[in-house]
């Protein structure tokens, strides 16, 4: 067990340094010990569940939705069953999001609030993250009044459980605004917004993946409250910090200009819009297969903004 602890010790230093290659294969090596032994137990399903998200991160996604299944499957059967099964399905929400199975990842969370059900508090910050991860799908698949009570459920607990709000709640506070956008509550999103943003911003720093998440979302609130000018220059200023600060494929970058583009189609800055939802397309179609609903929307998109812009013939619009 000495030598398992310290393999594994080994597998999360390889992820922390960004190289999942080698904690897969430290992983692996943990996991064969475990199923040479034989027998069912929190070790081995975490195992199972390190080696999902090392294969996830090392680009083998067909491999981390078994291993990870193989890990919740395992700790159901377990007695007392591992808490920590609740964040393995929120890791499952994340693998499927990625893959665009949106109903899916909502479900998969949905999934992990009932293996969680007398067995963490309701107010634990691991069911806030669930909860906060399924309100941001239910609010992305059209379904936000769904999403506000568990978005709102998400930042009060972690608020209770640290004595105030931090960088986690503003996060969450972040996803509850994208909830009331949707719903068309624009001047309560806003207002969230300005409560979460400065928060992050002192505890990250303003060019954080989650200060840069909750300054998109702002943008959009501008846009659709007519501020488009002030819309485009925030996430114009979004995307020149993930350019370089992220990797060329990153998805935050390819989203980002599928957001940019919307918005500047709304400000009927048709010239902007298709040059940025072209560039996302582009750098999407290097990332995920044809298939992918996400790349087809985007593809899709970017002919209706051709199509307004005038910049291709109608029939070459209509065969893509």
């Amino acid at each position: 067990q000495a030598m398992r602890d310290a393999i594994d010790l080994s597998g999360y230093l390889a992820t922390s340094r960004g190289d999942p290659a080698r904690a897969v294969a430290f992983f692996e090596q943990e996991v064969a010990s475990y199923r040479a032994e034989g027998g069912a137990g929190k070790g081995h399903a975490t195992a199972l569940s390190n080696l999902a998200a090392a294969s996830w991160e090392a680009g083998d996604s067909s491999r981390a939705l078994d291993l990870n299944r193989a890990a919740l499957d395992m700790a159901a059967g377990l007695d007392p069953r591992p808490a920590d099964g609740a964040m393995w399905y929120a890791n499952r929400m994340a693998y499927l999001r990625g893959l665009g199975r949106i109903e899916e990842a909502i479900e998969a969370g949905q999934d992990g609030l009932l293996y969680a059900a007398g067995l963490i508090p309701e107010t634990h910050p691991l069911l806030a993250n669930i909860n906060a991860n399924t309100a941001a799908l239910l609010a992305q698949a059209g379904r936000p009044n769904a999403a506000l009570p568990l978005a709102r459920r998400a930042y009060e607990a972690v608020e209770a459980a640290a004595g105030g709000p931090n960088q986690n709640s503003a996060a969450m506070r972040a996803i509850f605004a994208g909830a009331l956008l949707k719903a068309g509550h624009f001047e309560e999103a806003e207002a969230f917004l300005a409560h979460a943003i400065p928060i992050i911003d002192a505890q990250l720093g303003a060019q954080s993946n989650r200060a840069l998440q909750a300054r998109e979302i702002r943008a959009q609130v501008l846009s659709r409250s007519g501020r488009d000018d002030e819309a485009i220059g925030l996430q114009q200023q979004v995307l020149a910090v993930r350019d370089a600060r992220l990797a060329a494929g990153h998805r935050d970058r390819i989203s980002g200009r599928a957001t940019l583009a919307r918005l500047a189609l709304a400000a009927g800055r048709l010239d902007l819009a298709e040059t940025a939802q072209a560039e996302g397309v582009a750098m999407r179609q290097e990332m995920v297969p044809p298939s992918h609903p996400d790349l087809l929307l985007e593809r899709a998109t970017l002919q209706l903004v051709r199509s307004r812009a005038a910049s291709r013939q109608p029939a070459e619009l209509a065969r893509e």
